[in-house]
Parts: C-alpha cells; sequence; structure tokens
C-alpha cells in the first residue's frame, strides 16, 4: 500500500482515515482517469491559452538521453496508464494518499481559475505540480523538486519550479483546505463507481 499519511485535519471522521485509504486511492484515479480528455477539439480550443502551453508534455521532450517511454506514452489516456503512472509516483515518491486527494483538490481549482482542461498531452506535468504542491502544505518532510524531477525525467528542476510557480499564480496562492472540505471530498470520492480495473491495478501494486 502506498504510504498511509494522515488527512489535514485532527477531527476523524466516522470511519477512521487509515481504514478507507485504498478505496479513496482507487476512486481518486478513478476521478482522475474520467476527467482527462484526448481529443483534438481541445487542444485547438487551448491553442491561445498560456497555461495550457506551459503544461503541454510535449514540448519538454527534447533531453538527451530521455527514456523513449515518455514521448511513446504522452497520448495515452488509458485507464492502466493513467492508474499505472500514478501509483508507480505515489511508491516511488512514498507519497501519501492524503496528498494525492489534496493535489486533486488543487487540480479542481487551477482547472476553474486557469479554464485549462485535462488533456492526454497536460495530465502529468499538472498532477506531478499539484501532488508537489500538496505534498509541501501537509507533509512534514516533503519531496524536494529536485527528487520529483528524477522521477520524471520529463521535467527539470528548473522547469518544475516554473510550472510550480505558474500553478500557484493560476489558483490565487489559494492552498489551504480546510478539514471540513477535505472530508466532503472524500465523501465525493467514496461515491465513486470505480472501475473494476482500476481497483485491481491498485491491489496488485501492494
Amino acid at each position: 500500500m502506498v504510504a498511509g499519511g494522515n488527512p489535514p485535519s485532527n477531527n476523524e471522521p466516522p470511519t477512521r482515515f487509515s481504514a478507507l485509504q485504498e478505496r479513496l486511492l482507487c476512486a481518486a484515479i478513478h476521478f482522475f482517469h474520467r476527467h482527462i480528455r484526448s481529443d483534438k477539439d481541445v487542444l485547438r480550443r487551448m491553442e491561445s491559452n498560456a497555461a495550457f502551453g506551459l503544461f503541454h508534455e510535449p514540448q519538454y521532450h527534447s533531453k538527451p538521453n530521455l527514456n523513449p517511454i515518455f514521448p511513446q506514452s504522452v497520448n495515452d489516456a488509458s485507464q492502466l496508464h493513467i492508474c499505472s503512472f500514478i501509483l508507480s509516483i505515489l511508491h516511488q515518491g512514498i507519497f501519501s494518499v492524503s496528498a494525492l486527494i489534496v493535489s486533486v483538490i488543487y487540480l479542481s481549482r487551477f482547472k476553474e481559475a486557469s479554464h485549462v482542461s485535462l488533456h492526454a498531452v497536460t495530465w502529468r506535468p499538472l498532477f506531478l505540480t499539484s501532488l508537489l504542491l500538496a505534498d509541501k502544505m501537509w507533509e512534514d518532510k516533503p519531496v524536494r523538486n529536485s527528487s520529483l524531477a528524477k522521477l520524471f525525467p520529463v521535467l527539470s528542476n528548473a522547469e518544475l519550479n516554473q510550472l510550480e510557480h505558474r500553478f500557484l499564480r493560476e489558483v490565487g496562492f489559494r492552498v489551504l483546505v480546510k478539514p471540513d472540505r477535505f472530508c466532503a471530498f472524500c465523501e465525493q470520492l467514496l461515491l465513486e463507481d470505480v472501475n473494476p480495473g482500476i481497483v485491481k491495478c491498485v491491489v496488485e501494486s501492494e
């Protein structure tokens, strides 16, 4: 199982958060997957959106010695790829389920403020940026930008810093997630009709 951590609250819901982590992890990944688009209409609509352009992953693929798996998979919005990628980052970076949930809340704020659509070519940089910010806000020993850049070498440390600053500006530096908001979003996630394939992927990753 991904490292646990506690939710950003001292007020425990009726069911202990620790007992719900696997269900919440599956639900968060499912929620993420169903909001990612892959159609070309989104790309046309986003052509003039500067924020979308900054998080457009293919522009960062010119690094020497970059593993070809990254450019080859950039258009893959399949359930298996998204689930595997998120789980790989969480496991390798030792990110908590709490940080993942907060990162999804941050992404919702970012989408609302910037009007940027989650797309196959932007979701990985956006996910990593929001996860990094969530980890910094809610964990005692957050993952360093340089460490995350090693997990996803498509982005250099400097590029990750740039994306982080742009993300913060777009959300107006609103990074506080109140306990009641966190719990309400967890309750929303638990209502997700999670695809069995995602559950299987999560269980097999333990």
